[in-house]
């Protein structure tokens, strides 16, 4: 089923737009007519302002419709704020889905009046043609602006139904004028010859305005869906972007109301002087924990603004592990685990630079570690594949909920088995940006109780492979 293009308010906006161009229409119709006399040209006045009436009179009706619902709307679907509260999670879920089909009524009458604004204009472009010359009147080309209308306002098969609507009523009045004697009325002063009885020039005529119509429904639908397209991924961006936000601040505010908290009863004295050094230590923790938020938050930002490229050079992927190995052999001697690397001898070279990949691994191996019981086991392997460097870091921990795990590489997600552990929940993103910033794939196997695989793909230096989607489980390629 086609997505509606606009919502409520969007399609207002264009309704109400419509309506004062339909205005102009009328204005620019009558004037027309009095030029059209001046020149010479035998226009039939009363029947142009007849059709100018007809235009003007039911815009009138539409006009009058969009003030009564102006006036009357933002009453419908929403419950005053006391109502609202006094609910319980049912009333208010109940309220919400009531707003929403409100809202989808709405859009679907403010669509049915559109069509019959749309109908009613072909018809009057169609009476206009008739008392004007038929096919020897130019202006059927305002069919055009009719389906430039529909393309923006409707969907694309309603576009591509006003084509046809507008060549079928186009090719009826050239018809009648052509078939019926006395009913072509030919414009004195502006042909010297009837076309009207000329079916080659008949035809010629009709086959060029469809052709026009539909191409013009095809290229102005096309830009339409683009720009909506665009549109949707930038309003996804900012409120991805808003709860980013929204969730960063939160994690900031608590371990600062905490550091506020404790330091205010130690300044009031309220204290005894053997718990003010313990409640000191749980500040300095909390304070640890924001900088190391702040510093994953930084490490974040960095991997998403840095150009791809600057100041890479070929770098060991095995060195690197080899330092993080090294690095982490301490914490893991600590948890009572094995540690146990397997990084071969083939080629491992990528273009990069030491943060980045000390940034990917780093993350992934403390992460193993971390979320490892004691007596457990942590592998890195380093093997080659055509084109790629594969590391696969694989532990014997908690593991990660199959409900959870789509979410794993979003901001500051903590799986719901990790509560009572540290963390700030943004590693894996960060990991992510890094591995998408040297074209590379990232992917994940993981089983609760049992452990968990990454799997690290990095291009060799030189090479560019195309990224592929892989057949195991959550494979996040780089962009």
């Amino acid at each position: 089923m086609e997505e509606l293009p606009h919502q409520r308010g969007g399609l207002e906006a264009l309704y109400g737009w419509f309506v004062r161009l339909r205005w102009l229409a009328v204005i620019g119709l009558v004037l027309l007519t009095f030029a059209a006399r001046g020149l010479g040209i035998d226009v039939p006045v009363g029947q142009v302002f007849f059709v100018a009436a007809i235009l003007a009179g039911y815009n009138l009706v539409f006009h009058l419709l969009a003030r009564h619902d102006s006036r009357h709307a933002g009453g419908a679907g929403v419950l005053p704020a006391e109502q609202a509260g006094a609910g319980d999670r049912g009333t208010k879920t109940a309220s919400r889905l009531g707003g929403l089909s409100a809202e989808a009524a709405e859009v679907s009458r403010l669509r049915r009046l559109v069509n019959a604004q749309i109908l009613l204009d072909i018809l009057c472009v169609a009476a206009l043609l008739h008392f004007t010359g038929g096919v020897e009147n130019p202006f059927a080309v305002f069919f055009v602006f009719h389906i430039i209308i529909a393309s923006i306002m409707l969907s694309r098969a309603e576009a591509f139904m006003y084509a046809g609507v507008g060549t079928g009523v186009y090719v009826i009045v050239c018809a009648l004028d052509g078939a019926v004697p006395g009913v072509h009325r030919h414009l004195d002063g502006f042909l010297t010859s009837e076309c009207a009885t000329n079916w080659k020039f008949v035809i010629g005529s009709s086959v060029t305005l469809g052709m026009t119509l539909f191409v013009s429904a095809f290229f102005a639908t096309s830009i339409v869906h683009r720009l909506r397209e665009r549109e949707r991924r930038i309003l996804e961006l900012e409120d991805k972007q808003s709860r980013f936000m929204r969730t960063a601040a939160h994690q900031l505010k608590a371990p600062i109301s905490a550091v506020q908290s404790l330091l205010k009863v130690i300044l009031g004295g309220y204290a005894p002087p053997e718990k003010q050094r313990e409640m000191i230590e749980r500040s300095v923790n909390r304070t640890e924990q924001m900088l190391e938020l702040l510093k994953d938050l930084l490490r974040l930002a960095q991997a998403r603004t840095e150009r791809q490229g600057r100041d890479a050079h070929p770098i060991s992927v095995r060195q690197v592990l080899e330092e993080m190995v090294t690095l982490c052999s301490t914490q893991a001697t600590q948890k009572s685990l094995r540690l146990k690397a397997e990084l071969g001898d083939g080629p491992d070279l990528v273009e990069a630079r030491d943060e980045e990949l000390r940034d990917i691994f780093l993350n992934l191996l403390s992460n193993a570690i971390k979320y490892t019981p004691s007596g457990g086991e942590v592998r890195v392997v380093l093997t080659e594949e055509p084109e790629w460097v594969r590391s696969d870091i694989a532990d014997t921990g908690l593991g990660i909920p199959p409900a959870e795990q789509e979410h794993l590489f979003e901001e500051f997600f903590r799986a719901s088995n990790v509560s009572g552990l540290e963390g700030t929940g943004l590693g894996l993103s960060i990991v992510k940006e890094r591995v998408a910033a040297l074209r590379g794939q990232i992917s994940f196997e993981s089983q609760p109780g049992r452990g968990t695989t990454f799997t690290v793909r990095l291009p060799l230096a030189g090479m560019y492979p195309h990224h592929r989607q892989e057949g195991g489980q959550k494979c996040c390629p780089g962009s």
